[in-house]
């Protein structure tokens, strides 16, 4: 089987296994998370495997984690379960669901509890697996982690199961470190697809004939790891790339693997879901917590942010000024010293950029943030649409307050935001020594000091 030809090459992550705070799977977190791998840069996923604290759940939890993803609708063609087991029952089961789920193939450790067993006994393990499934459809790859196992894969083994099940045994993750054993595999077994366990090794890699990465960092870097093996596929430079992703690695791998992308994930995506883990895997103490942040948050992008003002802060800064809101100047405060923490962010400011002046900047990616600004036609909650003479009337808006606008007169504040900004006006503006009247669709005033009990 050619190389081309064997379905599994590319960016796979070797998925987390989110559990809820009983310590059960979870799968629709599991599942929410495969999605997001597969629509971000992964090929395929290699769920239960070392950074999925596979040997950390049962074997009846193991299936229905298989089964709870193809029920949640996970393509089974882009998964490749773990079933090595110490048990050859356990792992002919497990492959045996993964088969009828439709995966793609499985990944299998060798039985690893007893030590330096002979190739006569590993070979002996994996055609026992091989010849009780007895699918033509089996596509199993090996798994070479002798620093987790303490059983290595060599050479002869690999070159002894290919020549007894040639289109079974397909390939093999190697997470030993050692990307001359990697290459060696890759040059003489042509054909058989040698994946990283390493991101920074899948360059090295694939220059020298690999099919790509099964790794732990690709579930908060399989963006990077998608565009290194694309761009390297395309024939282009994938140096930076590799660069960003080799810091990526280094930086994560100096703490507990699972547990620090485990506490990545739940600050990206706010659900502190993520950070229960089993043991013996502990959270992280708030010292190695701040200082992955720290380190992480330090890699590879370099962020210019342009801001048209002459200080950060924005609405924030402007809202802070009005009666009652100056406590909000701490939040500015706040978000602006994170910021200026950042090494990786510049700011630039009074930077008023035309459009043609953002695309030389030569950015990967661009968000924009001009803000919203209040109607002048008492458009709101309730009322849909303009109010009729709007337009010729003498009409100033939060914006124009804020701005130093005033009114002459009476005033009346029409306040179809039933937040809070009608009625800061309307204090704002009586101190000052207007007339105010303050109109709303709202059955009461100011509906926000419902949470700081001044409706009391």
């Amino acid at each position: 089987m050619a190389q081309q030809d064997f379905a599994f090459s590319g960016v796979y992550a070797a998925a987390l296994t989110p559990v809820t705070s009983d310590m059960d799977p979870d799968i629709d977190l599991m599942a929410a998370h495969c999605r997001w791998l597969l629509d971000n840069g992964c090929d395929g996923l290699a769920i239960l495997g070392t950074t999925g604290e596979a040997n950390s759940f049962g074997l009846k939890e193991r299936i229905g984690i298989m089964n709870g993803l193809a029920e949640a609708g996970i393509p089974g063609g882009t998964l490749m379960p773990g079933t090595g087991a110490c048990a050859l029952p356990d792992a002919i089961a497990l492959t045996r669901v993964a088969m009828d789920n439709g995966a793609g193939g499985v990944l299998m450790l060798p039985p690893f509890y007893y030590k330096n067993p002979s190739d006569d006994g590993l070979f002996a393990a994996y055609s026992e697996v091989i010849q009780k499934i007895g699918e033509e459809a089996l596509r199993l790859c090996l798994y070479h982690f002798p620093q987790m196992s303490g059983v290595p894969i060599p050479y002869s083994l690999i070159e002894r199961l290919l020549k007894e099940y040639p289109g079974t045994v397909v390939g093999m993750k190697d997470s030993s470190g050692d990307l001359d054993n990697m290459i060696g595999a890759a040059k003489n077994f042509p054909g058989f697809a040698v994946f990283a366990g390493s991101d920074e090794l899948m360059l090295p890699l694939l220059e020298a004939g690999g099919a790509g990465c099964i790794t732990a960092c690709a579930n908060v870097g399989s963006k990077l790891a998608g565009e290194l093996y694309q761009g390297w596929t395309n024939g282009d430079d994938v140096q930076a790339i590799h660069e960003t992703l080799t810091a990526v690695r280094h930086t994560i791998v100096k703490f507990p693997l699972s547990t620090a992308l485990k506490t990545l994930m739940a600050r990206h995506s706010g659900n502190d879901g993520w950070l229960n883990i089993r043991p013996p895997l502990m959270r992280m103490s708030d010292a190695d917590r701040n200082a992955l942040y720290e380190a992480f948050d330090a890699i590879g992008y370099q962020v210019p942010l342009a801001e048209a003002g002459h200080e950060l802060g924005g609405r924030v800064t402007l809202e802070s000024a009005l009666p009652g809101l100056a406590t909000w100047a701490r939040v500015r405060d706040y978000r602006v010293g994170q910021i200026r923490e950042m090494a990786n962010v510049e700011v630039f400011l009074a930077s008023d950029r035309t459009a043609e002046q953002v695309r030389e900047l030569g950015a990967d990616h661009v968000a924009i943030a001009t803000g919203a600004t209040w109607r002048p036609d008492g458009m709101g909650r309730a009322n849909l649409f303009p109010v009729p003479g709007a337009d010729g009337a003498s009409v100033l808006t939060p914006d124009d307050i804020m701005a130093g606008k005033r009114p002459e007169g009476p005033v009346i504040v029409f306040d179809d935001d039933h937040y809070y900004m009608g009625n800061i006006i309307a204090e704002l503006l009586r101190g000052e020594g207007h007339e105010v009247t303050l109109a709303t669709p709202a059955p009461c005033v100011a509906k926000w000091t419902e949470y700081t009990l001044e409706q009391e």
